[in-house]
């Protein structure tokens, strides 16, 4: 498979302030609807990821994440945010 993912230039996008300092909430928002999507799929948490026995070693409060794996869902969650704002949408609370 030969895939070369497009480089949209969302590095140029800048996030309000205001937006990044909710960007914890929004994130464990995106981890509890990843979670609760696979829960309602029969997956459970587990040591390993296992399709076959649907485990998952992430299916755990968000707090109990590591680093490594928060920082996953604020990637995920600034993407959102960065693809929403280059498409014109406008923000504000």
């Amino acid at each position: 498979m030969d895939y070369n993912p497009k480089d949209e230039a969302f590095d140029e996008i800048v996030i309000c302030k205001d937006i990044l300092n909710d960007i914890e909430n929004i994130s464990e928002n995106v981890h509890n609807a990843w979670a609760r999507e696979k829960f309602s799929n029969g997956w459970k948490y587990g040591d390993t990821v296992n399709t076959v026995l649907k485990t998952h070693p992430s299916l755990i409060p968000y707090e109990k994440l590591s680093e490594e794996q928060k920082e996953l869902d604020r990637t995920t969650s600034k993407q959102v945010i960065k693809s929403l704002i280059k498409l014109g949408y406008k923000i504000s609370r």
